[in-house]
């Protein structure tokens, strides 16, 4: 069984210093290999972990795109050492409920790649302090997934969502699946490419369909356009024979 099956779930409170634009993220991370609600990390499970971890990064409020680069000292592992990560980055995706947020995130380190999903609920009474749990998944060297955008993660989380949308976070959507499940992923990124396919096909059609209705237009304008001149250039030409004779 490949380590990479193991879905490592971050959880913890932070807090935004808007004095220094600092955002700080403390908490502990488990591990589940189905990441379904029945086997995700309970609270309890939690509390017992002793993996912490400690990152931050610059913030900004008025930054509508929320897009974090997370640095700091990192996450401790069974030799309880911090290690980091050489990149990761976040965005928070706004939802219809205030103060909370769907987050997307990718990175690497010394492991592999990288891909996370999870949320950021802001406290009712203090919007600079949260807690976010954050799911991620390491891939495979060759997965596509790799190269994919924030944004294009998160327009194919909710593009492909359950019917089931009672809960804001779905950790078990095929999106996160192990790379082993890559027929799904695969699946939805051509879904995806065909969407668009279809889009600027029918954007191409219904261009060249406002190009043949103009251009039967200027036919029928040019029709009228001649036989008025026909009628024009006789009575010009009377105009001029009469000009003649005077």
């Amino acid at each position: 069984m490949s380590w990479r099956e193991t879905l490592f779930v971050w959880k913890g409170e932070g807090s935004f210093h808007e004095q220094n634009n600092n955002m700080k993220w403390e908490g502990k991370w488990c591990v589940t290999e189905q990441p379904d609600v029945k086997h995700f990390p309970t609270e309890n499970e939690f509390n017992k972990s002793k993996m912490l971890f400690s990152v931050s990064s610059k913030y900004n409020e008025e930054n509508k795109q929320h897009q974090l680069d997370m640095l700091g000292k990192g996450w401790l592992l069974d030799d309880m050492e911090y290690h980091s990560d050489t990149k990761h980055t976040l965005k928070l995706y706004d939802t219809k409920i205030s103060g909370q947020y769907i987050v997307f995130a990718k990175g690497n380190n010394d492991f592999s790649n990288f891909i996370s999903i999870g949320l950021l609920e802001k406290n009712k009474d203090n919007k600079n302090i949260f807690t976010m749990t954050l799911a991620r998944r390491y891939l495979e060297e060759d997965d596509e997934r790799i190269m994919w955008s924030l944004k294009k993660l998160n327009y194919l989380y909710i593009k492909y969502m359950p019917e089931d949308k009672s809960v804001p976070i779905d950790y078990n959507h095929p999106l996160f699946h192990l790379s082993l499940n890559k027929k799904d992923i695969l699946k939805l990124n051509n879904n995806s490419n065909n969407n668009n396919n279809n889009s600027d096909q029918q954007k191409k059609k219904k261009k060249r369909d406002s190009s043949e209705i103009s251009s039967s237009n200027d036919t029928k304008n040019n029709d009228g356009n001649s036989t008025s001149t026909t009628a024009n250039g006789n009575n010009n030409g009377n105009n001029s024979n009469k000009k003649k004779k005077m």
